[in-house]
């Protein structure tokens, strides 16, 4: 089985006339699942080359300076995967400062692009940072802040 999830590319009104949400909800993404082609269309080819999906940004683009040398072993395993967390468009808008026993994540882009928002990246990116550090055996507090702050996560102990 193969699964992508996708922000900007669907009828929203009518996948919301399919599922019931609250008042205050909003589909963001939607997530089909099924079997992938053994080939791609020219089409096809020449979208998937356009995501970039290939292409990541190195941790020194996405994170403070001295990063590497202040970051618990934790952090460090928890943003390594959080790199690897899908975008819209491959564009990987998240930022990481690790400070203490903090970790913080911060949306380097504050608008959408083809209807998707960096902070549902975001909230991807935060997933994968909760798992390494689970992966590592921490137990975190999350605090929710206020954009451009998504979030920051601290060891408890």
């Amino acid at each position: 089985m193969n699964t992508c999830w996708i922000g900007g590319f669907f009828d929203r009104k009518e996948v919301s006339s399919e599922v019931e949400t609250e008042e205050d909800e909003e589909i963001l993404a939607i997530t089909p699942v099924g079997e992938a082609k053994d080939s791609l269309t020219i089409t096809e080819r020449l979208a998937k080359l356009a995501s970039g999906s290939k292409k990541r940004k190195s941790l020194s683009e996405l994170c403070d300076e001295d990063f590497s040398d202040k970051a618990k072993r934790w952090a460090k395993r928890s943003v390594k995967l959080a790199r690897l967390a899908p975008s819209a468009m491959n564009r990987q808008p998240w930022r990481f400062e690790f400070e203490g026993k903090k970790l913080k994540l911060t949306s380097a882009i504050q608008k959408k692009k083809q209807s998707v928002s960096p902070y549902l990246d975001c909230g991807i990116a935060l997933l994968h940072l909760l798992v390494g550090a689970s992966c590592e055996g921490i137990e975190v507090v999350l605090e929710y802040g206020e954009p451009p702050e998504v979030a920051t996560i601290r060891s408890k102990g």
